[in-house]
């Protein structure tokens, strides 16, 4: 069975799993909007999703990635997974 649903239930779908922390607002929004455009019939799955993607400062990526001052984060990224957007002061990537 099939049901299609839009940017609100997708964010209550997070909330609802009890992940409402893993992604901001915006960050969902932009999930949303790459699995729209993506594929339309993409399947929900709240864990997968958290699984396989990250919303991350740069700080906390170089973290993460044992990147040195020199080296770009988002540089790095799209290197070596998926930008999907940015927020002011995020990005929402695949992981890699």
């Amino acid at each position: 069975m099939k049901q299609t649903i839009n940017l609100y239930q997708f964010r209550n779908a997070f909330y609802e799993m009890g992940r409402q922390s893993q992604f901001s607002s915006e960050g969902l929004e932009h999930l949303f909007n790459y699995f729209e455009e993506c594929d339309p019939d993409f399947a929900l799955d709240v864990i997968a999703i958290c699984c396989d993607f990250s919303e991350m400062t740069e700080l906390e990526i170089r973290d993460a990635y044992g990147l040195d001052d020199s080296q770009s984060s988002t540089e790095y990224l799209q290197k070596n997974g998926f930008i999907v957007g940015t927020t002011d002061t995020t990005v929402i990537f695949q992981n890699c």
